[in-house]
């Protein structure tokens, strides 16, 4: 029976020697992705919650995912940025894992989000290479 549980012990130890790919609240991670629709986050002024279809995250593949984004986002030079974002558009950037969006409820609603962008740059609207 001790050999049984040696056996597992040795197991489990072999499979969690293997890196595992994950990020945790507060790494940055680049995306990409076409922006589907933008929603204000009522709640939260100056806050929209983006739907891109497909987003492109490092590490991780193509998801269908919601992010976070504020006017005090950067700004990469020279790139095309309309605020909120609009339809049709694809942007790169970076992000933080994690966010929210407060609606207008009693009290607030929250949506949770995959993450929250911290710099981006988009397409002109209507570019796509698809």
């Amino acid at each position: 029976m001790k050999t049984f549980y040696f056996k597992i012990l040795v197991l489990v130890m072999v499979a969690l020697s293997f890196p595992i790919q994950s990020f945790a609240f507060g790494a940055t991670v680049r995306y990409g992705g076409y922006v589907l629709f933008t929603i204000p986050c009522t709640c939260s002024a100056g806050t929209f919650l983006v739907t891109y279809a497909p987003l492109h995250v490092e590490g991780i593949g193509k998801i269908f995912a919601q992010m976070i984004i504020s006017p005090t986002v950067q700004r990469w030079a020279y790139e095309q940025f309309v605020y909120p974002p609009i339809m049709t558009t694809w942007q790169l950037g970076e992000m933080t894992i994690g966010g929210e969006c407060l609606m207008i409820g009693e009290p607030c609603i929250v949506i949770p989000a995959y993450g929250t962008v911290t710099k981006t740059g988009a397409s002109y609207p209507g570019f796509s290479p698809l």
